[in-house]
């Protein structure tokens, strides 16, 4: 995951005390009456738009449309709301049927699951059974509770076992063949436990990133292949399918030291690949192997000693895939995800979108099977779109690379104009949260402290629901099962990690084991 940040816009907040007509639509098989409104509201601490809402039998669209809300996350204590009165309302309410279940409406209307059972007072989808649903056709960002402001030194305390509710997960199973993680496997005493939690939560790939300047080195010595050979080996015999994603040049093939970047000669990265691939070739019989060349070229941190340039990776690619391809046919050879940034600067980083053209005008559609992306959310559900909308978080949200489906659109937009089918393959997605980590969030990702461990938990599920319904998207990797738990790791890294040690799986981890499945 790149971590390039530029400045953001935060939205102001502002009170606006507004006239608003009567206008409510009803379902004819829902009779709702509405008590008689007060005039203000001084918020607590505790407090939720939700709560505040059903207290008054308010709409919460209503609510924010009289007090001018622009970011419903800056609900604060002491702040005075305007509860507008029967005779200035004006709501279009949405009542379902009695038959259309929880996860249903909330797919329907773009809302996720929580919001559509806080939105109608409910603790689980099993209430839900037989009463008409209230579903608005956005989703409400309703969640927010005003807390006590900690003390600014004091980080957050560590949560030791998330608790969550333990229902049947409602809606159409998950796709196995579409599910993927990346996770750290190379501690070989921990490497069965980790391929067994991978294995137990449905997972049917798997991703390993091979450094290759420690895979080989020195030249022509490969002192830790067997743990790679390890890897292999258990992967296969648990019916996993491989990623292996190839990075970082080793120091005896560069000019410079400084940071991680591609080799001199690009013909040195082809016959390492190339002797992956003779390696691991008579394993296709019984498994699925992808390469991917390189990670997020389009990013100083990845791509340091040589200028920026979408058709010098392509080369690099080039050279891998044919040499890979005269290995074996059956190999799937995937371009590199590229970084999201927003920035294009030629010299940081160049925009994604930018980069994805460039690439295509240097032919790239001639050496790959299929199109990598790292379609991240930062704190944006995973259903919203740039810009403007109030149920983003706040700030990370005026560039459509901060966004889930804004990435995969226009990566789908591209190939379009440049006539390729080629299917995508997310070879990193996720979304991360400080919380329960016992870690402020970095100041490189401060929208991890707006990402509650749930709304983690549900934006992922929900990610994954949405692209297997696209029949261009191919395996969905998500970042990261265990970085948690591996020493001095970077908090970015660890704020996604499935797991906060060895047997301590946050909610996402849990949700998706529990999530009913199909092949």
């Amino acid at each position: 995951m790149n971590t390039i940040s530029k400045s953001r816009r935060s939205a102001g907040y502002r009170i606006v005390i507004a006239s608003i007509m009567l206008s409510l639509l009803v379902s004819a098989s829902t009779d709702t009456v509405l008590p008689q409104r007060v005039d203000f509201y001084i918020v607590q601490i505790g407090d939720t738009w939700a709560g505040i809402a059903a207290r008054y039998s308010v709409p919460v669209k209503t609510l924010w449309s009289a007090n001018g809300v622009v970011n419903p996350n800056r609900l604060a204590a002491g702040q005075r709301l305007l509860i507008p009165s029967t005779s200035t309302q004006q709501a279009i309410l949405t009542f379902e049927s009695s038959t259309i279940s929880p996860w249903q409406a909330a797919l329907r209307s773009g809302n996720t699951l929580s919001v559509v059972l806080s939105i109608n007072g409910l603790e689980s989808p099993s209430e839900a059974s037989g009463i008409g649903l209230y579903v608005p056709d956005k989703r409400e960002s309703i969640g927010q509770v005003v807390l006590a402001q900690p003390t600014p030194t004091q980080p957050p305390s560590p949560t030791p076992r998330p608790s969550i509710e333990r229902t049947p997960i409602p809606g159409p199973p998950l796709v196995r063949s579409r599910l993927g993680i990346q996770g750290y496997f190379a501690i070989p005493e921990l490497m069965d436990h980790w391929l067994n939690k991978t294995t137990d939560a449905g997972f049917t790939w798997v991703k390993y990133q091979v450094d290759w300047r420690l895979t080989e080195n020195p030249a022509g010595s490969f002192p830790i292949l067997s743990v790679l050979d390890s890897f292999m080996e258990n992967a296969q015999n648990r019916h996993l399918n491989v990623l292996l994603s190839v990075v970082k040049a080793p120091d005896w093939a560069r000019s410079t030291t400084e940071g991680y970047g591609p080799p001199d000669h690009y013909k040195t990265f082809t016959i390492f690949v190339k002797y992956l691939a003779s390696r691991y070739k008579t394993r296709l019989d019984s498994m699925q192997i992808a390469f991917e060349i390189w990670n997020e070229p389009n990013t100083l941190r990845e791509w340091t000693g040589q200028p920026l340039s979408a058709q010098d990776y392509v080369s690099l690619l080039a050279g891998a895939y044919i040499g890979i391809k005269e290995e074996d046919q059956r190999y799937t050879v995937i371009s590199a995800g590229l970084a999201p940034t927003g920035i294009n600067d030629g010299v940081t980083s160049i925009d994604d979108r930018v980069y994805l053209r460039q690439m295509y005008d240097a032919e790239l559609s001639r050496v790959t099977d299929a199109i990598g992306v790292h379609p991240y959310g930062w704190a944006n559900p995973p259903s919203t779109r740039c810009c403007g909308d109030p149920n983003t978080s706040p700030g990370y949200d005026e560039h459509p690379s901060f966004f889930f489906l804004n990435t995969i659109e226009d990566y789908r937009a591209i190939q379009a104009e440049y006539g390729d089918t080629k299917k995508l393959w997310v070879t990193e997605f996720g979304w991360g949260s400080a919380e329960g980590t016992g870690i402020a969030a970095p100041s490189d990702a401060p929208y991890h402290a707006n990402t509650t461990q749930n709304l983690q938990a549900e934006y992922i599920w929900q990610a994954y629901l949405m692209a297997q319904q696209w029949d261009y998207m191919g395996p969905m990797f998500l970042w990261n099962l265990n970085m948690h738990t591996i020493p001095s790791v970077p908090p970015e890294a660890a704020n996604y990690s499935l797991f906060l040690d060895l047997d301590n799986p946050r909610p996402a981890y849990i949700l998706l084991h529990d999530a009913p499945k199909t092949d």
